[in-house]
């Protein structure tokens, strides 16, 4: 029989998530012979028959919020991973691959990043890794990240006050962005993050501990955004966020710098 592009792809992703050929390849109908040769196709190497997964996965890593990267890497899967049957996935865009390659190592080294296309445009790709385990679901569920949590998840309680800054980089890379205003009036760099509304309200917050502002959370579409519009105001706020990070989304670590290094 012949699959389409979204029969292929829960293949393999099912198969990435645990499940062997036979039951991968039964979810579309089709014989374990093709889930094989399609997991060959995108470079992915099966595991040994009856082997349920061929690599460690840290399942207490979200247990307790005790380094700068687990606060990080909670508030981006906050922004953009989904928690789902006992399975963890972030999908990212084709560019920021290598980002995603640090959770992976961090967590569960060796395990495959799967490339895929958009099923409206072949030409627009992007990446996803999907990792079963009822440990790093649990434990990402006691923190806040439940299914379907794009309009419903508030900041987490349980990151330390000095972890703070990393929880909230995490979330800025995942749903925020650093641009730059060029209208010929108000040449300035804006910060701003969509969310949930709790979760603007908390950034809101976090940044009142520091500046002084009178950003409003507003709705956006289906959720909501806060914008921080003023190159002193932004320059304060990506200050704390990335001076002396260590774990960060290269490209906007690399714009907060160059903000950082230009003349007030």
């Amino acid at each position: 029989m012949r699959l389409t592009k979204e029969q292929k792809d829960m293949m393999v992703e099912a198969y990435m998530a645990g499940k062997t050929l036979k039951e991968a390849a039964a979810l579309v109908g089709c014989c374990l012979v093709s889930c094989w040769a399609e997991l060959k196709k995108r470079g992915i190497e099966t595991r040994g028959r009856g082997a349920i997964r061929n690599f460690e996965i840290d399942d207490k890593f979200f247990d307790v919020i005790d380094t700068e990267a687990k606060a990080y890497w909670l508030g981006f899967i906050s922004a953009d991973g989904n928690v789902h049957d006992n399975t963890l996935r972030i999908a990212l865009k084709i560019e920021d691959k290598t980002h995603l390659k640090k959770f992976v190592d961090l967590i569960t080294p060796g395990h495959h990043i799967v490339d895929y296309c958009h099923k409206d445009n072949e030409d627009q790709k992007y990446c996803r890794v999907t990792i079963a385990s009822k440990g790093l679901a649990t434990g990402l569920l006691k923190l806040g990240v439940t299914e379907r949590k794009s309009f419903t998840i508030k900041p987490c309680e349980f990151v330390p006050d000095e972890f703070k800054a990393a929880y909230w980089r995490g979330l800025v890379d995942g749903d925020g962005c650093i641009t730059y205003n060029k209208h010929p009036r108000h040449k300035m760099w804006c910060v701003k993050l969509c969310g949930s509304k709790w979760i603007c309200d908390g950034f809101r917050n976090w940044v009142a501990e520091f500046v002084e502002s009178g950003a409003s959370v507003l709705p956006a579409k289906r959720v909501f955004r806060i914008s921080y519009d003023s190159t002193r105001l932004t320059k304060k706020i990506v200050s704390r966020l990335y001076t002396n990070a260590t774990v960060y989304l290269d490209r906007k670590y690399e714009k907060a710098m160059s903000i950082l290094r230009e003349e007030s």
